[in-house]
């Protein structure tokens, strides 16, 4: 899935590098997290060494959107808008 248009987008770093490990079971290549689930109801899980799963928790897309606004930069104001 990794570049593809559709991609399912990471819901934990909102990257879409991600790749499908199963069905409904994706990998996050950017920050290393699997994750389980569909669109807007996902568990994530932390991959130990031994590739044991750990859930870290869970996410849904609406607090994906709010990490990546908050993310952006502000855009600048001009001195000459305060005029």
């Amino acid at each position: 899935m990794t570049g593809e248009a559709g991609a399912v987008r990471c819901p934990s770093c909102g990257h879409s590098e991600t790749g499908r490990v199963g069905s409904h079971e994706f990998y996050c290549w950017n920050c290393c997290l699997e994750f389980h689930g569909v669109p807007g109801l996902w568990r994530l899980f932390s991959v130990e060494p031994d590739g044991t799963l750990i859930e870290v928790g869970g996410a849904d897309d609406g607090a994906v959107a709010q990490a990546q606004a908050a993310e952006a930069p502000s855009p600048a104001l001009s001195p000459m808008a305060s005029a």
